[in-house]
């Protein structure tokens, strides 16, 4: 078979090495400025390409970010944010955003204007559920939504067919839709830590799939199709 279950540790390696890669090749072919600081990168914000807002103590972002227009990189992690500001939206060239570790719930209806995003991290947040509008993020290739509170799919998530990596461990999920079927580009899939009982014969289509973690869930018997992964 072409896919792997794998153990949570070497697993987590091969996550970290996925983005480390990601990141790195975000970064060429030319070495860019790395601002830290909003105001600093507001003297001059057409040149801002890479912000790193992280470990601040943020409870909020300033709206002034929406000046930011070039912006690729936006680093947000370890902060106490509830919610973004409705100027994210301007961002219109971010492709990478990192949200890990703050307190968002909801995210304002601005923030799916952000069609060129190809990574979202969301790891450690408050999130229920997705609105119906992450459907509109075609273009995303990693999605983290680890340790949230997501149960359910809206349909238009399955409209997302350039995902590589979809993360949802330490989530309510009591089951996979067939849908997952339809993410013919995924390669990792990761559902530790839920409440799955049976998994979708579906998840048999996932022909580029090549890692798979279950661990930590109630599931009595994996089908036959995953079988047929080569």
């Amino acid at each position: 078979m072409k896919f792997r279950i794998l153990s949570h540790h070497f697993f987590n390696k091969i996550i970290l090495i996925s983005f480390c890669f990601l990141f790195e090749l975000q970064a060429q072919p030319k070495e860019e400025i790395i601002y830290q600081n909003l105001s600093v990168a507001l003297k001059t914000p057409n040149e801002v390409r890479i912000l790193d807002l992280s470990r601040k103590q943020l409870t909020t972002l300033p709206k002034e970010i929406g000046q930011l227009v070039n912006l690729e990189r936006l680093n947000l992690r370890d902060n106490k944010l509830t919610n973004l500001p409705e100027e994210i939206g301007e961002l219109e060239n971010l492709k990478i955003l990192d949200i890990t570790r703050n307190k968002i719930s909801t995210f304002p209806k601005e923030f799916w204007k952000l069609k060129n995003l190809e990574v979202l991290l969301l790891n450690g947040n408050s999130l229920s559920n997705l609105p119906e509008e992450i459907g509109e993020l075609e273009n995303l290739k990693i999605l983290d939504i680890t340790r949230n509170k997501i149960s359910t799919f809206p349909k238009e998530f399955w409209k997302l067919k350039n995902l590589e990596v979809l993360l949802l461990n330490g989530n309510s999920l009591s089951n996979l839709p067939e849908e997952i079927g339809e993410l013919e580009k995924l390669g990792i899939l990761y559902l530790n830590n839920n409440q799955l009982t049976t998994l979708p014969k579906e998840i048999g289509q996932l022909e580029n799939l090549v890692s798979l973690s279950l661990s930590s869930n109630k599931l009595t018997s994996i089908p036959d199709e995953l079988g047929q992964l080569k």
